[in-house]
């Protein structure tokens, strides 16, 4: 016997949702050229959105990789969990979207996303908490930038809480002891922030 979990009727629903509504006149096409950062966590993926300013001529990547060879900051924002399929996903995507339509609320349509996998890593868990969660990162590709300790963080950002990411210069590991590790690996949802988590002793 078999049970069926609420996100595969969910998955299941949105597939059979796709199909019945797979028409050119629903389709929307978007080029949003972004970069998601994916770590798997027990049974699921949990992740982050980079989006630092693309200047006309580069991709997301591009500036991402020369930001962490800089070590400066990424603004991010979290993404939903995932199932673990994500880490392996490429090609085109297909997938309903909810959309505002100017007085009649919300419209389904379809969107199509195109992932690529530029790299994979290993990835090990230093101070977890809920205002700052520290990782420490082995590329699986020769030569690749996620290499290193990188930092994930709580920061007032113009009276905003908002979540950096960062490769700081000091690649020296947090003492658990003195920055109190709470083992709290879930990243916090951007609109559950506080400006209370904001502060850190924690600095680039």
């Amino acid at each position: 016997m078999s049970v069926e979990t609420s996100q595969q009727v969910l998955a299941k629903h949105n597939l059979e949702l796709a199909k019945a509504e797979l028409d050119s006149k629903n389709l929307i096409c978007k080029f949003r050229d972004h970069v998601d950062l994916r770590m798997e966590v027990n049974d699921h993926l949990i992740g982050i959105t980079l989006h630092p300013p693309v200047p006309e001529g580069k991709t997301s990547w591009d500036v991402v990789k020369e930001r962490i060879k800089n070590n400066q900051r990424i603004q991010c924002s979290v993404k939903y969990p995932h199932p673990k399929d994500w880490l392996t996903e490429e090609g085109k995507i297909i997938f309903p979207t909810l959309h505002r339509t100017k007085g009649k609320g919300r419209a389904r349509h379809l969107a199509v996303g195109m992932m690529e996998i530029k790299e994979t890593f290993t990835v090990r868990y230093g101070v977890q908490r809920r205002n700052l969660h520290e990782y420490f990162f082995k590329s699986n590709k020769k030569g690749g930038v996620m290499n290193g300790r990188f930092v994930l963080r709580v920061i007032n950002l113009r009276g905003e809480p908002r979540w950096i990411f960062i490769k700081p210069k000091d690649q020296l590991p947090l003492n658990p002891v003195l920055h109190k590790d709470e083992g709290y690996y879930k990243i916090i949802r951007d609109e559950d922030l506080t400006l209370e988590m904001a502060r850190s002793p924690v600095r680039d």
